[in-house]
């Protein structure tokens, strides 16, 4: 499995890249920018621009997917006059997936929080409280993806437990959490990425790029539609005012990119080489709305499209 942000904006976020299976950890300030990378990555928002996928798809519009996150949330309040096993077994986290809750003792217990399950939520302190929530995301089986807003902090917890469970959950997927201390993230064997005013500062370079050839009727706007796009780099018609060279990062986004402009700019698609989608998507989508574009892009079967070039100067 792979989490992807793609050339994503939303709440002063800016944020490009692809989370493999591993761990990793985002260092810095616990902000608004760090929260929204969290919510992004379980489905709990979608962006304001660019596309977060896990397996292909957007966490935020299919429930199935969000039932694959295990994820410990920013906030997770507590009911008051219950227990903590009755609570992390109704908990707010597993009904936004839809999950069955795995044993909330046995997962108290593997971290070092047994006695904890004991307890009324009238008598546990915030902290202690997130702690039964990263018991109950450690318990969770084979997730498709983890996703921790600050485990590191919580006190009470089993370090080294902590530390086999995210490895052995790393092994098949991406475990991302964020942390203020890169020392602690290091010392865990995780990849640090510093995360600074909503950009990642030592992220890996762009994804290769590739280019489309767009043969379009009836608009004379579409490339200055495509260039307004964060992941279209540049825009070239060395052939004719019909025909565009359209260059980006990422095959699977930069088509869906391309069908939404034709869409917006109405357009009609004459021909898009190399073919990434089926032809029957690709006529529903200059058919369609800019919505349905996008939706048919996102569905249809993937074929790796041939890599081109790179022009040295983008736009």
């Amino acid at each position: 499995m792979t989490l992807r942000f793609a050339s994503v904006a939303v709440s002063g976020v800016w944020l490009d890249h692809r989370f493999e299976p591993g761990l990793t950890a985002l260092v810095g300030h616990p902000d608004a920018a760090a929260r929204a990378i969290v919510e992004l990555a379980c489905g709990l928002r979608l962006p304001e621009r660019g596309v977060v996928s896990l397996a292909g798809k957007a966490p935020a519009l299919h429930p199935e997917l969000r039932a694959a996150i295990a994820s410990l949330l920013p906030e997770e309040p507590a009911p008051r006059d219950t227990t903590v096993l009755y609570w992390m077994e109704r908990s707010r986290a597993l009904r936004l997936a839809a999950r069955a809750c795995p044993d909330a003792e046995t997962c108290l217990d593997r971290l070092g929080l047994a006695e904890l399950g004991r307890r009324t939520t009238d008598a546990i302190t915030p902290r202690e409280c997130r702690a039964a929530m990263l018991a109950l995301a450690c318990g969770l089986e084979d997730p498709a993806a983890m996703v921790l807003w600050e485990p590191l902090t919580i006190a009470g917890v089993d370090r080294a437990e902590l530390s086999r469970v995210l490895d052995e959950r790393a092994r098949n997927a991406p475990v991302l959490f964020t942390t203020t201390d890169p020392q602690a993230a290091t010392s865990l064997g995780a990849t640090t990425l510093h995360l600074v005013g909503g950009r990642l500062l030592n992220a890996p370079a762009r994804p290769a790029t590739v280019t489309y050839r767009v043969t379009v009727e009836g608009s004379s706007e579409l490339a200055s539609s495509l260039l307004a796009e964060p992941n279209v780099l540049r825009v070239a018609a060395p052939h004719d005012a019909h025909t565009l060279e359209v260059t980006g990062v990422e095959a699977a986004d930069l088509s869906s990119t391309i069908l939404r402009c034709i869409v917006r700019s109405d357009a009609k698609l004459v021909a898009l080489t190399p073919t990434y989608h089926d032809l029957d998507t690709l006529q529903a989508s200059a058919r369609g709305s800019a919505d349905a574009a996008y939706n048919a892009a996102q569905q249809a079967p993937a074929i790796q499209p041939q890599q081109y070039p790179v022009p040295g100067n983008a736009r």
